[in-house]
C-alpha cells in the first residue's frame, strides 16, 4: 500500500518539473458531461467565430452533454457522422481552418485525425465547427445566430439528422429555455456591496419617483440578506445629498429587512438642482468608511435622467469627479436612466463611457429590464474571478453546486493554498487560466494546507523542507537535474519560466456540495513546498 504522504510529495514533484499537471478531459476518450462541454467551448473560444452558445446547446439538446451516448461515442458528444466527418478532411477551403487548429491545439487534422479521434470531445467539437462552416462560411464573420428560435432553425436546416429520435426544432427550444430558466433561477451568496443612488430634483415626476422607489426594492430583493454576504446603502440626491441607508457589518437579515421597510424614502428638504456628484460623492464615502471587505464586490448603482449640472455633457469640462475616484477604488458604477428622455451623453459620463453599463428603462419607469440585468449580474459573481490579496482568509457560504472564482497575483514565492471546510463539502481546484473547472484545471486542492509550485521561479535545490506532516524538519537531496533545460530562461535575472505573462494569476475555483457549505481560503506566499521524506 502507497503512503498517502510518498503520493503527495511524488505528485508535487512532477508539478515541478512541468510547469503545471494539467487535468484536461477535453482530450480523454469518452469523456462527457456539462463540465467537459464547458471545458471544450473554454478551449476553443472565438476560433470560429462567436457561437452566441449554439455549440453547448446542441450538446445539451442531441446528447444531454454525451450522457445519452455514454455507450456509443462514435462521433463523440457532437454525433458527427462518419460522412461529415470525411467532409471536412477534403476541402481547400479549409485550409486556414487547418492552420489555425494545428497552431492552436497541435492537431494536424487533415493527415492525423481520424473519427475515433472523435470520441474526444476536443475532436468531436472541432469537427463539428468544421461542419458547419462547410455549410454556412459567414458564420466566421457574422458569427452563429443570436436567438434560441434561430438557432433551432439553423441546426434543422444544416445538421441533417438521420436518427428520428433526434429532438425537433421545437423541442430544441423548449429543451434550451428549460435547462437556461432552472439556470437562471439558481442564487448566488457572493458577497456583495451595494449602494443605490437615486435622484430626487423637481424635474423628477412624483409617480416615477414612486416607482423607482419599488424598483430599488426589487434590486435589493435580488441579493441574499443574510449575515456576511450582502450590504445595502441609499442615498437620495438633488441640489445635496443625503445618506438613508449605510453599509452596516452588523446588519442580519431581518434588521436589514426592517430598515428598508423603515427606510426614509422622501426627497431631499431642499431641492432645487441637480448635483450628480454629490450623490456620488456620497456613495464614495459610504464605501469609504465601511470595514473593509476586499473579497466582496463593491457596486453603485445611480438612477438618474441624465440632468448632471455639474457634469462635462454640458460643456462646463469639469465631469463627474465622484465617478471617477469611486472606479479607481474598484467600485463598479451602473447607471439607470429613467424618465421618457434620459440623456444619454450623462449616463455615460457616470459609467466612464461604459455603454454596457447604462441600462435604460422602457417607458422611463418599468424596472424589469434593470431587474432581469442586476439578476444576470449577480449570478455571473460565481463564474467572474474576484481579485483578492495574498494572506487574506475569507469566508464564503455556497449552495449546492455554486461556484466561487478568486484570482490571486503571482508574487516571487510559491503558494500555500490553506483550504478550511467548516460545515458541508466543497470541491476546489486550481489553475493558471480563469477558464478552469473540473474537467481542465491544474490540480485538485483538498481540505488543509495545499502546496503550489510557482513556475515562474527555478526551485531551491537541496534545501530544508519543514514539514507538516513529522515532528521537526529534515533535509533532503531532492534531485532537480531532471527538468528540461529549456523550462528556465537563464538569460533573464529573476529565471522567470520563457513565455510565462509576468503578470500571471493564480485562479481557484470552489464548488459547493451539499445544500450548505461554510469554508475559510487564503493564500500564502512561502518560499519552500514542504513534503515528507519517502516510506523506507
Amino acid at each position: 500500500m502507497v503512503d498517502n504522504s510518498l503520493t503527495v510529495f511524488l505528485f508535487l514533484l512532477a508539478c515541478i518539473q512541468s510547469a503545471y499537471c494539467e487535468i484536461d478531459r477535453t482530450l480523454e476518450t469518452e469523456a462527457y458531461g456539462e463540465d467537459v462541454v464547458d471545458a471544450v467551448i473554454s478551449k476553443i473560444g472565438l476560433l470560429f467565430g462567436n457561437d452566441h452558445h449554439f455549440l453547448k446547446r446542441l450538446a445539451l439538446v442531441d446528447t444531454q452533454f454525451g450522457n445519452l451516448s455514454a455507450d456509443n461515442l462514435d462521433g463523440g458528444i457532437w454525433k458527427v457522422t462518419e460522412e461529415d466527418f470525411t467532409s471536412t478532411k477534403v476541402r481547400t477551403d479549409l485550409e486556414h481552418l487547418y492552420s489555425r487548429i494545428n497552431t492552436e491545439f497541435g492537431i494536424q487534422w487533415r493527415k492525423h485525425t481520424f473519427w475515433s479521434d472523435l470520441r474526444k470531445p476536443l475532436f468531436s467539437a472541432l469537427a463539428r465547427h468544421l461542419y458547419l462552416y462547410i455549410k454556412h462560411k459567414s458564420i466566421l464573420r457574422k458569427g452563429h445566430p443570436k436567438s434560441i428560435e434561430q438557432q433551432a432553425k439553423f441546426r434543422s436546416t444544416y445538421l441533417i439528422q438521420r436518427d428520428s429520435k433526434y429532438p425537433s426544432e421545437h423541442e430544441f427550444v423548449s429543451l434550451v429555455k428549460q435547462f437556461e430558466g432552472e439556470k437562471a433561477k439558481q442564487s448566488s451568496n457572493a458577497k456583495v456591496d451595494l449602494v443605490v443612488v437615486l435622484h430626487a430634483s423637481p424635474g423628477i415626476e412624483d409617480y416615477i419617483y414612486r416607482r423607482a422607489l419599488k424598483g430599488i426594492s426589487q434590486i435589493f430583493e435580488l441579493f441574499p440578506q443574510d449575515l456576511g454576504t450582502t450590504r445595502l446603502g441609499f442615498i437620495v440626491f438633488s441640489d445635496h445629498a443625503e445618506v438613508r441607508l449605510s453599509l452596516d457589518d452588523t446588519a442580519t437579515a431581518d434588521k436589514i429587512r426592517n430598515n428598508l421597510v423603515g427606510i426614509d424614502t422622501s426627497r431631499p428638504k431642499s431641492y432645487t438642482k441637480s448635483n450628480t456628484n454629490s450623490g456620488i460623492q456620497a456613495a464614495y464615502e459610504v464605501f469609504r468608511a465601511a470595514a473593509p471587505r476586499p473579497e466582496a464586490r463593491k457596486i453603485m448603482v445611480v438612477i438618474t435622467n441624465g440632468h448632471v449640472n455639474r457634469g462635462g455633457h454640458r460643456g462646463d469640462g469639469s465631469g463627474i469627479a465622484a465617478a471617477a475616484n469611486a472606479s479607481a477604488e474598484g467600485v463598479t458604477i451602473y447607471a439607470i436612466g429613467f424618465t421618457q428622455h434620459p440623456i444619454q451623453s450623462g449616463l455615460l459620463e457616470i459609467t466612464g463611457g461604459r455603454q454596457d453599463h447604462v441600462i435604460n428603462l422602457e417607458h422611463g419607469h418599468r424596472f424589469e429590464k434593470a431587474l432581469h440585468f442586476f439578476s444576470a449580474l449577480h449570478r455571473k459573481f460565481d463564474s467572474e474571478p474576484r481579485d483578492l490579496p495574498r494572506g487574506l482568509i475569507t469566508n464564503e457560504i455556497l449552495g449546492s453546486q455554486e461556484h466561487r472564482l478568486y484570482r490571486y497575483p503571482w508574487g516571487d514565492k510559491n503558494f500555500r493554498i490553506n483550504l478550511r471546510p467548516k460545515s458541508g463539502r466543497v470541491e476546489a481546484y486550481y489553475g493558471h487560466r480563469g477558464e478552469l473547472n473540473k474537467a481542465w484545471n491544474d490540480g485538485e486542492l483538498i481540505g488543509g494546507a495545499n502546496y503550489v509550485h510557482n513556475p515562474k521561479t527555478k526551485p531551491r535545490e537541496n534545501v530544508e523542507f519543514a514539514s507538516e506532516h513529522v515532528s521537526g524538519a529534515y533535509s533532503t537531496d531532492t534531485d532537480y537535474d531532471n527538468v528540461p533545460d529549456d523550462y528556465y530562461s537563464e538569460d533573464n535575472a529573476n529565471n522567470s519560466q520563457t513565455g510565462l505573462d509576468k503578470n500571471m494569476s493564480l485562479y481557484i475555483l470552489v464548488i459547493g456540495t451539499d445544500p450548505t457549505n461554510n469554508f475559510d481560503i487564503d493564500v500564502q506566499e512561502v518560499d519552500v513546498i514542504p513534503a515528507t521524506p519517502p516510506s523506507t
